[in-house]
Protein backbone atom coordinates (compact mmCIF):
# COMPACT_ATOMS: atom_id res chain seq x y z
CA UNK A 1 0.00 0.00 0.00
CA UNK A 2 0.87 3.66 0.21
CA UNK A 3 2.53 3.35 3.63
CA UNK A 4 4.86 0.57 2.48
CA UNK A 5 5.83 2.51 -0.65
CA UNK A 6 6.61 5.63 1.37
CA UNK A 7 8.65 3.67 3.93
CA UNK A 8 10.59 2.02 1.10
CA UNK A 9 11.51 5.56 0.02
CA UNK A 10 12.85 6.32 3.50
CA UNK A 11 9.86 8.26 4.83
CA UNK A 12 8.77 8.03 8.47
CA UNK A 13 5.13 6.86 8.35
CA UNK A 14 2.48 6.35 11.03
CA UNK A 15 -0.66 4.48 9.92
CA UNK A 16 -3.66 4.35 12.24
CA UNK A 17 -7.43 3.98 12.10
CA UNK A 18 -9.04 7.22 13.32
CA UNK A 19 -10.90 5.46 16.15
CA UNK A 20 -7.62 3.86 17.28
CA UNK A 21 -5.99 7.30 17.50
CA UNK A 22 -8.81 8.45 19.77
CA UNK A 23 -8.50 5.30 21.89
CA UNK A 24 -4.73 5.80 22.19
CA UNK A 25 -5.34 9.35 23.43
CA UNK A 26 -7.89 8.15 26.01
CA UNK A 27 -5.53 5.38 27.13
CA UNK A 28 -2.98 8.03 28.15
CA UNK A 29 -5.39 9.18 30.86
CA UNK A 30 -4.90 5.96 32.85
CA UNK A 31 -2.44 5.89 35.70
CA UNK A 32 0.71 4.06 34.70
CA UNK A 33 0.37 4.93 31.01
CA UNK A 34 3.68 5.00 29.14
CA UNK A 35 2.69 8.26 27.44
CA UNK A 36 1.04 11.52 28.33
CA UNK A 37 -1.66 12.87 26.04
CA UNK A 38 0.56 15.74 24.93
CA UNK A 39 3.47 13.41 24.15
CA UNK A 40 1.25 11.15 22.03
CA UNK A 41 -0.24 14.11 20.16
CA UNK A 42 3.26 15.52 19.62
CA UNK A 43 4.30 12.20 18.04
CA UNK A 44 1.28 12.29 15.74
CA UNK A 45 2.07 15.90 14.81
CA UNK A 46 5.78 15.35 14.22
CA UNK A 47 5.78 12.13 12.19
CA UNK A 48 6.72 12.84 8.59
CA UNK A 49 3.63 11.19 7.06
CA UNK A 50 0.45 10.40 9.00
CA UNK A 51 -2.13 8.12 7.37
CA UNK A 52 -5.53 8.19 9.08
CA UNK A 53 -7.78 5.36 7.95
CA UNK A 54 -11.59 5.35 8.17
CA UNK A 55 -11.72 9.05 9.01
CA UNK A 56 -15.30 9.97 9.92
CA UNK A 57 -16.36 6.47 10.95
CA UNK A 58 -16.16 7.39 14.63
CA UNK A 59 -18.94 9.14 16.56
CA UNK A 60 -18.28 12.87 16.28
CA UNK A 61 -18.30 14.92 19.49
CA UNK A 62 -16.81 18.24 20.56
CA UNK A 63 -13.87 16.31 22.06
CA UNK A 64 -13.28 14.36 18.82
CA UNK A 65 -13.43 17.58 16.80
CA UNK A 66 -10.98 19.27 19.17
CA UNK A 67 -8.44 16.43 19.12
CA UNK A 68 -8.46 16.02 15.34
CA UNK A 69 -8.30 19.79 14.84
CA UNK A 70 -5.36 19.99 17.24
CA UNK A 71 -3.50 17.29 15.30
CA UNK A 72 -4.46 18.52 11.83
CA UNK A 73 -3.74 22.18 12.56
CA UNK A 74 -0.32 21.43 14.05
CA UNK A 75 0.58 19.19 11.09
CA UNK A 76 -0.60 21.95 8.75
CA UNK A 77 1.58 24.52 10.53
CA UNK A 78 4.57 22.17 10.29
CA UNK A 79 3.82 21.39 6.62
CA UNK A 80 3.57 17.65 7.28
CA UNK A 81 1.88 15.24 4.87
CA UNK A 82 -1.40 13.79 6.14
CA UNK A 83 -3.40 11.23 4.19
CA UNK A 84 -7.00 10.43 5.08
CA UNK A 85 -9.14 7.57 3.86
CA UNK A 86 -12.88 7.81 4.34
CA UNK A 87 -16.08 6.27 3.06
CA UNK A 88 -17.72 9.69 3.00
CA UNK A 89 -17.14 12.64 0.74
CA UNK A 90 -15.59 15.73 2.29
CA UNK A 91 -18.74 17.76 1.62
CA UNK A 92 -20.75 15.17 3.61
CA UNK A 93 -18.42 15.12 6.60
CA UNK A 94 -19.86 15.59 10.08
CA UNK A 95 -16.69 17.25 11.38
CA UNK A 96 -16.42 20.83 12.61
CA UNK A 97 -16.05 23.50 9.91
CA UNK A 98 -12.47 24.27 11.07
CA UNK A 99 -11.45 20.70 10.19
CA UNK A 100 -13.33 20.72 6.89
CA UNK A 101 -11.70 24.03 5.98
CA UNK A 102 -8.19 22.69 6.66
CA UNK A 103 -8.92 19.55 4.66
CA UNK A 104 -10.31 21.50 1.69
CA UNK A 105 -7.30 23.80 1.76
CA UNK A 106 -4.72 21.00 1.87
CA UNK A 107 -6.23 17.90 0.32
CA UNK A 108 -6.88 16.35 -3.02
CA UNK A 109 -10.08 14.37 -2.90
CA UNK A 110 -9.84 11.11 -4.82
CA UNK A 111 -13.07 9.24 -5.47
CA UNK A 112 -13.03 5.48 -5.64
CA UNK A 113 -15.70 3.12 -6.96
CA UNK A 114 -18.76 2.74 -4.75
CA UNK A 115 -18.27 -1.02 -4.52
CA UNK A 116 -16.62 -2.37 -1.40
CA UNK A 117 -12.96 -3.24 -1.90
CA UNK A 118 -13.14 -5.53 1.14
CA UNK A 119 -15.94 -7.53 -0.48
CA UNK A 120 -14.01 -7.86 -3.73
CA UNK A 121 -10.87 -9.00 -1.88
CA UNK A 122 -12.91 -11.50 0.15
CA UNK A 123 -14.37 -12.95 -3.04
CA UNK A 124 -10.90 -13.24 -4.60
CA UNK A 125 -9.57 -14.95 -1.49
CA UNK A 126 -12.46 -17.43 -1.46
CA UNK A 127 -11.83 -18.24 -5.13
CA UNK A 128 -8.12 -18.82 -4.41
CA UNK A 129 -8.95 -21.15 -1.51
CA UNK A 130 -11.38 -23.15 -3.63
CA UNK A 131 -8.83 -23.36 -6.44
CA UNK A 132 -6.14 -24.64 -4.07
CA UNK A 133 -8.52 -27.23 -2.62
CA UNK A 134 -9.34 -28.55 -6.09
CA UNK A 135 -5.67 -28.82 -7.09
Amino acid sequence: GIANELMARGKQVKFAVSSAILKEIKDTWHEGSDYTESRLIDQLCLTEVLIVDDFGAEKISDWVNEKFYQILNERYARRKVTIFTSNEKLCESKYDERIISRLKENCYEVDFPEESVRELLAEQKKAEILKSLRA
